[in-house]
């Protein structure tokens, strides 16, 4: 039920730590490199909203698994709802933390310029696996 977007996170996870390790030519001159990370902040925003896009999806399946609630019903409603309506039920472990993750997936989904870091990556990639394993979602 859950396997492609825990292949997605896993995939997420593995660019991560490609992107620390690659290099590549900067201004056309072979010998000198620079780390991909630092050249391309937008990358861990790219994967910090693709993230919070998996969250998305896994809390709507949870949702239509656990609370019976209907696909159509599903399609009207956003994170924030679905997070509220998880909370109210009792099953969420930090809501808090899963509405930070939507925010900031809105302000740099909305706002040109903002990015994440790779340290804000990196925790929301633990927010969200704390999360799928308090839900019995394998990781």
């Amino acid at each position: 039920m859950y396997s492609d977007l825990i292949d997605s996170l896993a995939k997420i996870r593995a660019l991560r730590h490609d992107a620390t390790g690659m290099h590549f030519a900067f201004q056309g001159q072979p010998f000198t490199t620079v780390p991909l990370v630092a050249a391309h902040p937008p990358l861990a925003t790219l994967l910090f909203i693709n993230a919070v896009s998996v969250l998305d999806e896994a809390m709507k399946r949870y949702a239509h698994a656990t609370l019976f609630l209907s696909e159509k019903k599903l399609k009207d409603m956003n994170l924030f709802h679905i997070i509220e309506t998880l909370e109210k039920a009792g099953r969420l472990l930090d809501a808090g933390a899963l509405h930070r993750l939507r925010d900031m997936r809105n302000e740099c989904a909305h706002q040109v310029g903002h990015f994440v870091q790779w340290p804000i990556l990196n925790a929301a990639l633990d927010v969200i696996d704390a999360e799928f394993r308090h839900l019995g979602i394998a990781l």
